[in-house]
């Protein structure tokens, strides 16, 4: 677990070009080598606070209705619409698995096992995560969502258990952060912006 000296949201200082901010809210020279995670998370503005819709479940690893542990069937009961699936082939160790990756208008996305490689997930499989992506419209009760900024999952969430960086210029971002006891993954986009291009949930506690 990652010990963040500063959790609550960065003040809003902006630093001259050729410098950044530092975790004590001073400006410094920017460095080519990477800073430390807590560094960078301790920067992290928070954002507007958002009034949730609660159309995602932290605690049961649902999104708009669609749930870790339900079927294909019960998913696409849940949002509405058939949704869309694709073969996802993979080999380790000589030994082929077969998945496929359905997404449905609602912006939600699931990984079903496919045994027989027809390009149908199992009638029997069920979903260990949901996936929301660019344009799912809804959050938790305290505002955590697509839209939502890294800071205001900082200060609800507290320190993630795992952090990756990524270099962009000058400047390092976060690519990606997970929260395992809450279940839930947050990755950002080729282009870092601090808010999520996806969100992965599984449920409180490691469910699914």
């Amino acid at each position: 677990m990652l010990l963040l000296a500063l959790l609550a949201c960065a003040p809003d200082v902006t630093c001259a070009d050729g410098s950044t901010l530092g975790a004590d809210g001073l400006c410094y020279e920017k460095s080519s080598a990477p800073p430390t995670v807590d560094d960078v998370l301790a920067t992290l503005p928070c954002g507007e606070p958002v009034t949730g819709d609660g159309r995602i479940d932290l605690a049961t690893g649902c999104a708009a209705g669609a749930c870790v542990g339900a079927t294909y069937a019960d998913v696409s009961a849940a949002l509405g619409d058939p949704g869309h699936c694709d073969t996802d082939a993979s080999e380790y160790a000589g030994v082929t698995t077969s998945q496929v990756y359905c997404a449905w208008d609602s912006h939600v996305g699931v990984y079903f096992a496919d045994s027989d490689r027809d390009g149908v997930a199992d009638a029997r499989a069920v979903a260990d995560g949901i996936y929301t992506f660019a344009g799912f419209q809804g959050t938790t009760t305290d505002g955590l969502g697509m839209d939502a900024p890294l800071g205001r999952f900082l200060d609800a969430l507290g320190a993630p258990d795992g952090v990756s960086l990524v270099r962009a210029g000058a400047d390092w971002s976060v690519s990606a952060a997970w929260w395992t006891e809450a279940g839930l993954s947050w990755v950002d986009g080729a282009e870092p912006d601090e808010r999520a291009s996806r969100l992965l949930l599984t449920g409180a506690g490691g469910a699914g």
